[in-house]
C-alpha cells in the first residue's frame, strides 16, 4: 500500500520540488536521513529517491527567475575551507584507498546539500520546511520504536534507523538533535489540536527511544538538553514541571539492567567499553601526531597497516592509562575523529565552525525581531549543544543533520539581513540626488 502511495505521489513531488526548490531541499534531506526504501516495498525500492530529489532541487534552483542574494558569511567560508582541507587530507591519506574515496564521495554529496541549502533558504516557510523534514524523517522513524519501548514497558531494545545512523547510539544522537525542532513545531502549532497532540506523542516516543537505546552518551545529552532548555526558557516554572513529568514517565520504562549500565559511568576506569574508547582516542591522537597538518584521511587510524605503524609510538601517550590495543576501534568521538582524519589544522577549522554556528544562533535569538525565528534560533542552538555533548562518544562528525544546521544558519543570516534592510532608518538610506539638490550644492 505504501508502495502505491509513494508511486502515486511521485509526479506531484517532482513537480513541486522543481517549482519550489525549498520543497525539493526538504525532500532531499528527508530521503537522505531515512531512505525511502525503508518505508516502501516492491517497485518503489528500486527508485533512487534521494538522487531524484537532489536533481529536482538543483534544476529548480537554476530555472527559477528570482534567486536569493548570496550570503558569504563566516559559517559558509569556514565550511568551504573545511571541504578544501578534507580534500587535501583525502589525497594525502594513510588509509585504505577504496574506503577513503567512498567516504569522500559521501562527504561531497552531503556538502552539496549544504551548498544548496545555503543558496535557497531565505524565508520562514523555507526554514520551517527543513524543520518538518527532520521531524518527519528521524522523528517518525525512531518514534515507531519509541512506541514499542513504551508498550513493552521498556523491554524493547532500540536499534539503528538507517545507513547513516545504523546503531542504537547513532540513532539516539540523531533523535537528540531532532527533539528541539519537534518542540519548536509543537509550540508553533499548539492551538491546532490534531498537530499539537501528534507532535506531543512524537516527542514522548522520541524520548522513550533514547531511554530504550541504552546509550550512555545520549542519556547524558538528554540531561544536558533538558538543562539548557530550562535555562533558555522564559517560562521556567512550566518547563520544570514538564521536565519532572517526562522524567518520571521515562524512568518508569527502565529496568535494573538499564540502571546498571548507566551506573557504569561512575566506574569508567573498569568499564571495558569505555576502555575501548580510550584506546580509539589515543590511536586517533597518534594519527594526528603522525600527520599533524592534514591528518591521515577518513578512518585511517582504524586501518590495520596504519595501526601497526602507530603502535610503535604507543608509549608517547603512556600517561593516559589504557590497555594495549588488541583489535581495531573506530574513533568513538567527533573530536578525535576529526583530529585523526584531518589533523590539528582540520580540527581547528571544524571546531571554529561549530563555535561560530552556536554563537550565531545565540546572536539571532537576541537580535531577530520575528518571535518565531527567535525561538527557532534558540532551538537550533540546543540541537548544536546536543551534537557536541552526545557526539563526544560517537563517530558522527560528518552527519547530515549538522550540515542541515549549517545550511539553516546561512538561511537565517539571509533572513536577518532582510530584516535589517526593512528596518533601516530612512536617514541612512543613500538616495540619488535630485536636480534641485545638485543646484543647491553648487
Amino acid at each position: 500500500m505504501r508502495d502505491l502511495l509513494l508511486l502515486g505521489l511521485l509526479p506531484f513531488l517532482i513537480f513541486y520540488a522543481v517549482k519550489r526548490p525549498f520543497i525539493g531541499l526538504s525532500l532531499w534531506l528527508w530521503s537522505s536521513l531515512v531512505p525511502l526504501q525503508s518505508w516502501s516495498y516492491g517497485v518503489a525500492t528500486s527508485i533512487r529517491w534521494n538522487l531524484l530529489f537532489a536533481l529536482c532541487t538543483i534544476v529548480g534552483f537554476f530555472v527559477q527567475n528570482k534567486k536569493p542574494p548570496m550570503v558569504f558569511n563566516g559559517v559558509f567560508r569556514l565550511y568551504l575551507l573545511f571541504v578544501v582541507w578534507v580534500t587535501v587530507s583525502s589525497f594525502t591519506h594513510n588509509g585504505y584507498e577504496p574506503h577513503i574515496w567512498d567516504r569522500y564521495d559521501r562527504f561531497i554529496k552531503a556538502s552539496l546539500f549544504f551548498l544548496f541549502a545555503a543558496l535557497i533558504i531565505e524565508k520562514k516557510i523555507h526554514i520551517e520546511a527543513i524543520a518538518w523534514a527532520l521531524v518527519l524523517s528521524v522523528g517518525v522513524k525512531v518514534g515507531s520504536q519509541g512506541v514499542a519501548v513504551i508498550l513493552s514497558g521498556g523491554g524493547h531494545r532500540a536499534v539503528g534507523i538507517s545507513n547513516a545512523f545504523n546503531d542504537n547510539n547513532l540513532a539516539a544522537l540523531a533523535t537528540l538533535m531532532v527533539i528541539p525542532f519537534m518542540v519548536f513545531l509543537f509550540l508553533k502549532y499548539k492551538k491546532q489540536i490534531v498537530m499539537k497532540y501528534a507532535l506531543l506523542a512524537g516527542l514522548l516516543s522520541n524520548i522513550a527511544f533514547i531511554m530504550g537505546s541504552e546509550s550512555r552518551g545520549a542519556f547524558l545529552g538528554l540531561l544536558v538538553l533538558g538543562g539548557f532548555f530550562f535555562m533558555k526558557s522564559d517560562r521556567k516554572g512550566l518547563v520544570f514541571t514538564l521536565i519532572c513529568i517526562v522524567s518520571i514517565l521515562a524512568l518508569s520504562l527502565v529496568d535494573q539492567d538499564w540502571l546498571n549500565r548507566m551506573d557504569t559511568m561512575n566506574e569508567l576506569g573498569e568499564d571495558s567499553s569505555f576502555q575501548g574508547r580510550v584506546i580509539a582516542w589515543k590511536m586517533h591522537t597518534l594519527m594526528a601526531l603522525h600527520d599533524p597538518f592534514f591528518g591521515g584521511g577518513f578512518d585511517s587510524a582504524s586501518y590495520g597497516p596504519m595501526i601497526q605503524i602507530l603502535m610503535f609510538d604507543w608509549s608517547t601517550l603512556d600517561f593516559i592509562s589504557s590497555p594495549y590495543p588488541s583489535k581495531i576501534h573506530v574513533a568513538h568521538s567527533i573530536y578525535f575523529q576529526i583530529l585523526g582524519d584531518t589533523g590539528f589544522g582540520g580540527a581547528f577549522i571544524y571546531f571554529a565552525l561549530m563555535a561560530k554556528l552556536y554563537l550565531s544562533f545565540q546572536k539571532y535569538r537576541k537580535n531577530l525581531l520575528d518571535n518565531e525565528m527567535k525561538d527557532f534560533a534558540m532551538y537550533s542552538s540546543l540541537s548544536v549543544i546536543s551534537f557536541l555533548v552526545a557526539g563526544a562518544a560517537l563517530s558522527a562528525a560528518y552527519n547530515e543533520i549538522i550540515l542541515a544546521l549549517l545550511g539553516l544558519q546561512v538561511g537565517l543570516t539571509r533572513f536577518y539581513l532582510n530584516q535589517e534592510k526593512l528596518n533601516l532608518p530612512s536617514s541612512t538610506i543613500r538616495q540619488k540626488p535630485t536636480v534641485a539638490t545638485r543646484k543647491n550644492n553648487g
